[in-house]
């Protein structure tokens, strides 16, 4: 009988010991918790991953088209042997970022390490490089983007010595890799890191890195657009020069019929369908009455299909 008791009591305890361990583990899995959401900014989280890689089965298609041929931004084509000639220029540009604004490294460096985890997750898959290598490469490219608008906009000063303004070649096929949705940093990031850096305080003349962009890319932009416009990064701005303005969207009920089938023009004429142009620069801003299709002109140049495609896939 005392053999049994014992033996109970003993069970017992080891089940209130383990109910002390249980409550140990949940207040470490609490606590876990609570640092990863205080570290979220909800401002890059609400939209989820915004990065993506082109689909194999697309990019099969034209390997060319999704590929970066110059600069490669961002973790998707870091370290492609291809693009290391632009590398150092990259540091040229970052050490006059720095000269030039008087931020300190150190500072710089502390902002991204601490919103390290916020970055990686705009990307659409598992970065591997390693925490250091990560956030050099952020830096990196991220002045070096600050450096060639800020040149962009004040080209007379830079045209003759900046290897990038001074090749047409070289400053186009950069351009085109800026568009790409494989070779992005998320705009708020740079938008936030930029205003850090404050290059207004010591050049009161200096716009914000939003009129910068609009700026660089003005050869795609229609004359409607403005800069309050809200965008991910380069290749969503890319994609909202070519919606139409609010008012003219048409509104379209929850229960909308689904297009099964899409006539070709010619099908469409035959069926007693009019085109007439008009004047508008948003490719988007149709308009149909009474038989005629009023649509816009659309131009293409060398150029516009690479932002046709990275579009494609803008989220």
């Amino acid at each position: 009988m005392g053999e049994n008791i014992e033996a109970s009591d003993v069970e017992m305890g080891t089940q209130d010991d383990g109910s002390l361990e249980d409550v140990h583990e949940f207040k470490i899995l609490l606590q876990n918790m609570e640092s990863k959401l205080n570290r979220v900014d909800t401002r890059v989280a609400s939209k989820g991953r915004t990065i993506y890689r082109v689909p194999k089965k697309i990019r099969r298609l034209n390997e060319e088209a999704y590929t970066p041929h110059v600069v490669s931004i961002g973790p998707f084509h870091y370290g492609d042997k291809k693009l290391e000639s632009m590398e150092k220029l990259k540091l040229v540009y970052l050490k006059s970022f720095l000269e030039w604004t008087k931020v300190s490294l150190e500072f710089l460096l502390r902002g991204l390490k601490d919103s390290e985890e916020i970055i990686r997750q705009c990307y659409a898959e598992t970065i591997e490089l390693k925490s250091q290598d990560f956030v050099q490469m952020i830096l990196a490219d991220a002045c070096f983007i600050f450096e060639l608008f800020l040149r962009y906009h004040n080209p007379e000063q830079w045209l003759q010595e900046d290897p990038i303004l001074s090749t047409p070649w070289l400053a186009y096929e950069i351009i085109q890799d800026l568009t790409l949705l494989e070779n992005q940093l998320p705009f708020v990031v740079l938008e936030d890191l930029f205003s850090a850096a404050d290059p207004s305080h010591k050049y009161g003349s200096v716009p914000s890195f939003r009129k910068l962009t609009f700026h660089f890319f003005d050869g795609y932009k229609t004359p409607k657009i403005a800069s309050p416009v809200e965008f991910l990064h380069f290749t969503d701005l890319l994609r909202a020069f070519y919606l139409p303005l609010p008012e003219r969207l048409a509104e379209r009920s929850e229960f909308s019929d689904i297009i099964k089938h899409v006539y070709s023009a010619g099908e469409l004429v035959e069926a007693g369908l009019k085109f007439k142009k008009r004047e508008s620069k948003c490719v988007l801003d149709l308009q149909f009455s009474k038989s005629v299709l009023e649509m816009p002109v659309f131009e293409i140049s060398d150029g516009k299909p690479v932002g046709i495609r990275a579009m494609s896939f803008s989220i």
